[in-house]
């Protein structure tokens, strides 16, 4: 499974607003700056997920998720209801 690099980039966004360095974080999760470049790309799921571990870390903030919810945009729900409902399709018709 992968995720939108987007995701990763609301990661970095937050680990700044936190105050911590964002080149920390790369390091902590083992991914390279260069990739939130490219907006259309994705990471697999295992890197998102080590991602958000480092951003924890790095920022040493418990609550940097209920953070990054304040600063969602909308259409980030947007997307993820259309997948939601994708998948809860896929169930139902199973």
């Amino acid at each position: 499974m992968r995720v939108s690099v987007l995701m990763v980039r609301a990661l970095v966004g937050a680990v700044e607003r936190s105050g911590a360095d964002r080149n920390q974080f790369f390091a902590a999760a083992a991914l390279d700056p260069l990739l939130i470049e490219d907006r259309g790309s994705w990471v697999l799921l295992c890197d998102y997920l080590r991602a958000i571990e480092a951003a924890l870390a790095v920022s040493e903030n418990a609550a940097l998720g209920l953070h990054m919810g304040e600063h969602a945009s909308a259409s980030m729900f947007d997307a993820m209801c259309s997948r939601l409902a994708c998948r809860n399709a896929e169930v139902i018709r199973s």
